[in-house]
């Protein structure tokens, strides 16, 4: 995790919205979503100062080791490498939808630049991570020539490890929450789309690069969410009936 920016970038933003605007957040991922979100996860806590005492959840380590999960935590250590760090999320929460329990994991990017990444794992890890995009690829029905690995890859390793999620029997959403209006101080060079329609080309080109589908059952757990910085609707405040 790296050192959020005070008052600009997406782990900024978010951990705002955490905090500050809980009512608005939960009533757009319900509508973006289809579902009904229950609660977020606190962030685990973190032993080294250098990490502000909290870090990400990485990969599948959301699920509890226990007995429930104990075959889904063995299917993962085959599926994923079990050195360095696995994928991280910027948040986890617990939702309903259609009647189940469903665990919801977010991506949050404010800035064109944070779309572009690649596979940087070498020497044993990287071909167990190639097979993991392969076979997800494959089950989508994506030809080969699509590269997984680059220039898009968190993208899709997000998108694989729903698949994984999904392929032994727990219920994912995966939820790419895309901040608008946001504004680094002093670098024009990055670019952060200030509308919905400023993402759209970028996001577009991703899906391009990647063969994404946009259709079938792994894309109708893949979710999209603008959320504005500036203007925003401010839920009704509940009242307490005595």
């Amino acid at each position: 995790m790296s050192k959020p920016g005070y008052g600009y970038g997406s782990e900024y933003h978010l951990l705002r919205y955490l905090g500050y605007h809980r009512g608005a957040l939960k009533k757009w991922v319900d509508e973006a979503t289809g579902g009904e979100l229950i609660n977020w996860l606190d962030f685990p806590f973190s032993a080294s100062p250098q990490r502000f005492f909290h870090t990400e959840w990485h990969g599948i380590s959301f699920l509890r080791d226990n007995e429930h999960y104990a075959g889904v935590h063995e299917a993962w250590r085959s599926y994923w490498p079990q050195t360095g760090t696995a994928p991280s999320w910027d948040a986890v929460g617990i939702m309903n939808k259609g009647g189940r329990t469903s665990w919801i994991l977010v991506e949050a990017k404010a800035q064109l630049d944070e779309l572009s990444s690649e596979c940087a794992a070498r020497s044993r890890a990287r071909p167990i991570i190639e097979r993991a995009l392969a076979t997800t690829r494959e089950s989508l029905e994506i030809s080969p020539e699509h590269d997984w690995l680059a220039p898009h890859y968190q993208f899709c390793n997000r998108v694989a490890i729903l698949d994984f999620l999904l392929s032994h029997g727990v219920t994912a959403e995966v939820l790419f929450i895309y901040f608008t209006g946001d504004n680094v101080p002093r670098n024009a060079s990055i670019v952060c789309p200030q509308t919905v329609e400023e993402w759209q080309p970028a996001l577009a080109a991703v899906h391009e690069k990647v063969g994404w589908p946009g259709n079938g059952l792994l894309e109708s757990h893949v979710h999209e969410l603008f959320v504005p910085m500036h203007n925003l609707e401010v839920p009704a405040a509940a009242s307490i009936e005595e």
